[in-house]
């Protein structure tokens, strides 16, 4: 027979495995990101210094890394090369996508050559650059001259005194010769947010209006689901467990019982878009029957409230279905969970998802753990 020492020496034991279990999976995930890092290829092509356009694929990375360099591989190439802004007159992404030129701008009191985001084209043109410390735009007016607006202030004046004082008025009158033919554009920039988006609308409407001589007004695209770092997304699941619930109470529990659960998914497409970060709360009512160590048989209800934290890779994250495969930990009641499961498009932007997972929890002191199987059906917005 076991003395009760060797019994908490058990439970222990069984903690600290499950603590190795969860550092593996936390290593496991750290590990995944940067190797899926490393590489996120999109078609497209670069414009040497001699005009000549070369396709392939580049790696559409963070708006930083964008700005630094340039990741591209020639069609029939075999491996990605580095290029940077003096190698360069710029690149973009195949379908109307992201387009960067090199330029040299003033950044905080010092020049920089750098790949400048375009985003407008026309009479007023619109570049944005970012720096590993912030974002900033650079209008060009239809006489060269340049004028930077830092992206610090991301909300719009709240009151008039702020309009009138301090950066904003600054700011203000520093576009003032770049949009003097329309005060009321003036207007409009100086409350602004400063986002690429909202800024990009301004000065598009600008030179459709008041710069019809220098030629068509490009936009070049600026797609904020795209080109954000991480992205989340709306899931609700339900499903069905078969298991065990062990304590002192019970020799031989099992039950079966539904499950609900809520949460987000989050991803980002051009860092690592074949793995998503999830936390869902579930929620489940167990129906525990067994005999307790009087050999009497007897059936408990128990309310489980439990959260979710874990990350999917998907293989072929670029179709429309995928397999995927899933771990993670529970929450409040420790414990580890993995599985394996299916992603289908029904809808524009929805997903269908069937998942098998099997997961064991334990309370933190070791005197009770639920080990069950459980099958899922979830709907992805």
């Amino acid at each position: 027979m076991f003395s009760e020492s060797d019994t908490f020496a058990v439970e222990i034991t069984n903690i600290n495995l499950l603590m190795k279990g969860f550092i593996a999976t936390l290593l496991l995930a750290f590990a995944s990101t940067a190797v899926f890092a490393q590489r996120n290829p999109v078609p497209g092509y670069i414009i040497t210094n001699e005009n000549d356009t070369i396709y392939g694929t580049l790696d559409y990375l963070s708006d930083e890394e964008n700005c630094r360099s340039c990741f591209f591989k020639r069609n029939g190439s075999e491996e990605f090369q580095c290029l940077f802004p003096k190698e360069l007159n710029g690149y973009r992404f195949s379908n109307n996508g992201a387009y960067y030129i090199t330029r040299t701008f003033d950044v905080e009191g010092s020049e920089r050559t750098m790949f400048a985001e375009y985003l407008i084209k026309g009479g007023v043109s619109l570049y944005r650059l970012t720096t590993d410390k912030r974002s900033y735009f650079y209008f060009e007016g239809e006489d060269g001259k340049i004028t930077a607006i830092s992206a610090d202030a991301t909300k719009a004046v709240s009151n008039e005194y702020e309009a009138q004082h301090g950066p904003y008025w600054d700011r203000y009158r520093q576009l003032y010769p770049i949009f003097y033919k329309d005060p009321q554009t003036l207007d409009k920039l100086r409350n602004a947010p400063r986002d690429a988006e909202t800024l990009t609308a301004i000065v598009k409407n600008y030179d459709e209006l008041f710069c019809t001589d220098a030629g068509e007004c490009v936009k070049f695209l600026y797609d904020e689901k795209k080109t954000r770092k991480f992205q989340a997304r709306f899931l609700a699941e339900a499903g069905w467990v078969f298991g065990s619930y062990k304590s002192d109470d019970y020799k031989d529990p099992n039950t079966h019982t539904f499950k609900v659960a809520i949460g987000v998914e989050m991803n980002s497409k051009r860092l690592a878009p074949a793995l998503f970060y999830h936390l869902k709360v579930g929620y489940s009512h167990w129906s525990v029957s067994g005999r307790n160590d009087d050999g009497q048989y007897r059936t408990d209800t128990y309310e489980l409230v439990q959260a979710n934290l874990g990350l999917s890779y998907h293989f072929l994250h670029k179709k429309k279905s995928t397999p995927y495969l899933i771990a993670g930990i529970c929450l409040p009641y420790f414990g580890v969970y993995g599985g394996i499961g299916y992603e289908m498009s029904i809808l524009k932007s929805s997903k269908l998802q069937f998942s098998v997972l099997g997961s064991w929890n334990t309370g933190w002191s070791g005197d009770f753990n639920i080990s069950y199987v459980n099958a899922n059906i979830g709907f992805v917005l």
